[in-house]
């Protein structure tokens, strides 16, 4: 059965749970609940006899506190367990000593465009001309050289599905160490990625495409609103 998030309430002396995101009637609060005060948005699991409270979330006036009472509700864990947040850490550190062999493509020009307010980078782009063409690189974050199939933290984000984003939060499928770390194309900094490479002719028709892993490293972070967040100036020649 789904969590159920509510507000402690009171029928006459005795305690109730008025549900919070879902329509249904009050539910008497169980014996064996944690102490709660009238008013406090709560998480609490439902039994036969009445619903018991496992856990004060603050209050429903609080726009924080009601955006993590919707992801619980949902069934959406805060965070990860520590095991969890080891093996990110171990994965990323695997990934880079098993790198030599990709094709290395630092040395493009090459960009990301994220909303301003994005915290992780999936996919970046290079460019370059080519005759009358062009000649372009679309780079992925290689996630597949971070997590194995069937480990713990394949099995977490199969779960999970996807990153979850609500207002003012987001709760990742994957621990920080990777999916803001490792498997995030920031600027500045060496990561792992698949990479399509594609030359265009002169009226944007494809000639030729490849396909392979490679290493690659974001100069720019571009957003549609803002020219670049990087860091270092001057990056290989491209304006700031």
């Amino acid at each position: 059965m789904s969590p159920l998030v509510g507000v402690v309430g009171k029928r006459g002396r005795f305690p109730v749970l008025e549900p919070l995101f879902e329509r249904g009637p009050q539910v008497n609060l169980a014996r064996g609940s944690i102490r709660v005060r009238e008013g406090e948005m709560v998480l609490a699991a439902e039994r036969p006899g009445g619903a018991k409270v496992t856990e004060v979330l603050g209050a429903p006036e609080n726009a924080r506190d009601v955006v993590g009472a919707l992801l619980l509700a949902r069934g959406l864990e805060r965070g990860f367990a520590p095991r969890l947040e080891a093996d990110a850490r171990d994965a990323a550190e695997q990934a880079q000593r098993g790198a030599s062999k990709r094709r290395d493509l630092r040395a493009l020009d090459t960009f990301t465009v994220d909303p301003a307010t994005a915290r992780d980078f999936d996919d970046a782009v290079s460019a370059q001309p080519e005759g009358d063409g062009v000649r372009l690189w679309i780079h992925i974050a290689d996630v597949a050289a971070h997590v194995r199939l069937g480990s713990a933290l394949d099995s977490e984000a199969l779960r999970r599905a996807n990153s979850t984003y609500v207002p003012g939060a987001v709760e990742p499928m994957l621990p920080g160490a990777l999916s803001a770390g490792a498997c995030s194309l920031a600027p500045d900094v060496d990561r792992l990625a698949v990479t399509a490479e594609i030359a265009l002719g002169q009226g944007g028709e494809t000639r030729s495409a490849s396909f392979y892993r490679s290493r690659i490293r974001s100069d720019h972070r571009l957003s549609p609103t803002t020219s670049s967040t990087s860091s270092s100036p001057g990056a290989r020649g491209l304006p700031r």
